[in-house]
C-alpha cells in the first residue's frame, strides 16, 4: 500500500528516538539541581531545613572561617572537609585521576553521615571555597551514585557567601573556630 512507508518511517524514527525521550522525561526530577545564590542557600536551609555541608579543605576553612547559620538552624552545618585532607598519598598513587576519587570519596562520606542519610529527599547544599568545580562533581556523584533527589551547590562556594554578607565565624589565629562532623 503505498501510504504504508510512512508509518513504517514513523515507527522506526519513533522507536530509535524513544529511549531518549523516556530517559529525558526521567531524569527531570532526579539529583542535581543546579546552582544556588548564597542567599538562596540560606533561605533554603532556613525553610526547609537541608544540610549546608562543607567541603573546603582545612587549609581553606583556617584562612577564611566558616558559616555562622542561625542558633535553629546550626546543626543543619555539617563540615566534612575534603578528601584530599584525610586520602593518604599511597591511595591516590593508585588512582587514574586523584580529583575523581577525592570527589568520590567525599560523597561517599557525606552519604553516610546520619543527618542526610536517614532523608534523601531534603536538600543538600555543597559549599566550596569557590566555583573550582569539585562541588558540581560531588553534587552530581551524590545523585548519581548515592540517589539523593534534592542536590544544590553554592554559587562562587564560601567567597560568594561572603562577598554576600552573610553571616560567618572569621578564622582566629588561623584557625577556624568549630568543627562539627558527624559520623
Amino acid at each position: 500500500v503505498a501510504g504504508d512507508w510512512r508509518r513504517l518511517l514513523a515507527l522506526v524514527v519513533g522507536t530509535w528516538y524513544s529511549p531518549g525521550i523516556f530517559s529525558g522525561l526521567l531524569s527531570l526530577n532526579k539529583g542535581y539541581k543546579g546552582n544556588l545564590d548564597a542567599l538562596d542557600a540560606l533561605q533554603l536551609v532556613e525553610k526547609t531545613a537541608g544540610s549546608l555541608v562543607d567541603v573546603r579543605t582545612e587549609n581553606e576553612k583556617e584562612n577564611s572561617g566558616q558559616p555562622d547559620l542561625p542558633r535553629q538552624f546550626r546543626n543543619c552545618y555539617l563540615d566534612v572537609g575534603y578528601a584530599r585532607d584525610w586520602l593518604t598519598p599511597d591511595v591516590l598513587k593508585l588512582s587514574k585521576d586523584k580529583s575523581v576519587l577525592e570527589c568520590k570519596a567525599t560523597s561517599t562520606v557525606i552519604a553516610d553521615l546520619r543527618r542526610i542519610n536517614g532523608n534523601k529527599r531534603q536538600p543538600v547544599i555543597v559549599l566550596d571555597s569557590s566555583d573550582d568545580g569539585r562541588a558540581k562533581m560531588i553534587a552530581k556523584t551524590l545523585t548519581s551514585e548515592h540517589g539523593f533527589k534534592k542536590v544544590f551547590i553554592v554559587n562562587g562556594g564560601f567567597s560568594s557567601w561572603k562577598q554576600n554578607k552573610l553571616p560567618f565565624v572569621p578564622p582566629q589565629n588561623g584557625r577556624g573556630t568549630r568543627r562539627t562532623l558527624f559520623f
